[in-house]
């Protein structure tokens, strides 16, 4: 009995001293890190830190087969951080185990890719992609291409307001006006400081012969940004619907002062000066219309008056 004892203690002793042995064995690791088409990435940095021991760190690269290794690391659990110029930044937690080799396979993703995969899952970030598709249709003026793209970036998020006022604008252009006036109505209730919004919705209701309810948008447009082009350019052209062409302008005049891109400002302001039998002026605001609108609605017009005043010098 008393060396079973002796045999039990002497046992148990060389278990307690072989702790710190077994605590020093320590791990290696190899990682293979590829692309999403599974091939392989070098000089990929990977920084590993200790999540024991925080002041435990080791940088390694991947070489030419996209492989990196490791063969003298502490029985932890390790923070890597995987880095390459153009790939999204990856992290993930690793345990290195005592005296074992751990093998790893990590994948990165490049920048496109990890933007894509995101906007597959948000779809407010789906929403800005297709408001941003449909823009590039309305810079060619193809509203009709634009306008499904519209409508879906809103049914992905409603809360976009530029897909509500920019789908306004082709209702408003397509003379459906209680279809633009819903948009920015939207456009109001999410952003009421954008005043475009409400610019447009002054002359809708022009349009719509509410001219009322147009003063009522254009003074609120001017009290959020001030008098702008636009806002001169409707006033004269009600002067010029009424007849008054000598009230008519100088408030085209004012109007391409402050937007000196008004092409529309630029033919009526020409248009009027023909009436007045100012043939010079005439001249000068329809070149510069022809100058910003060369394939604009009132182009032809243009060029066949240009044409004929030009012939009377």
């Amino acid at each position: 009995m008393k060396a079973q004892k002796v045999i039990k203690i002497l046992l148990l002793l060389i278990f307690i001293f072989s702790l710190p042995l077994m605590s020093a064995i320590r791990g290696r690791i190899r990682i293979l890190v590829t692309n999403s088409k599974w091939e392989p990435i070098p000089g990929v940095k990977i920084t590993l830190i200790s999540t024991k021991t925080a002041t435990v760190k080791h940088t390694i690269f991947t070489n030419k087969r996209g492989i990196a290794t490791h063969g003298s690391l502490e029985n932890h659990v390790f923070e890597f951080t995987f880095e390459k110029e153009g790939y999204q930044l990856q992290k993930k937690m690793i345990k290195i185990p005592a005296g074992l080799l751990k093998k790893e396979d990590v994948m990165l993703l490049t920048i496109e890719e990890a933007i894509k995969k995101i906007e597959e899952k948000d779809p407010y970030a789906q929403a800005i992609n297709k408001y941003n598709q449909a823009i590039v249709f309305l810079k060619k003026e193809e509203n009709e291409k634009a306008l499904p793209l519209l409508k879906e970036s809103i049914s992905l998020d409603d809360t976009l307001f530029q897909s509500h006022y920019e789908l306004g604008k082709i209702y408003y252009l397509q003379e459906k006006y209680q279809e633009a006036i819903s948009c920015l109505e939207e456009v109001i209730l999410l952003n009421k400081e954008y005043a475009p919004a409400y610019r447009l919705m002054a002359a809708v209701y022009e349009k719509m012969g509410k001219k009322d309810e147009s003063e009522k948008y254009t003074k609120l447009a001017q009290e959020i940004a001030g008098a702008s082009g636009i806002d001169k350019y409707n006033e004269a052209v009600k002067y010029l619907n009424d007849g008054n062409i000598d009230s008519a302008i100088p408030l085209f005049e004012e109007a391409i002062k402050l937007d000196p891109k008004l092409a529309d400002a630029y033919y009526q302001l020409g248009m009027a000066y023909v009436n007045k039998g100012e043939n010079e002026k005439a001249i000068s605001k329809l070149e510069k219309y022809l100058e910003l609108e060369p394939e604009g609605k009132n182009t032809n017009t243009a060029k066949s008056i240009l044409k004929f005043l030009k012939q009377q010098k």
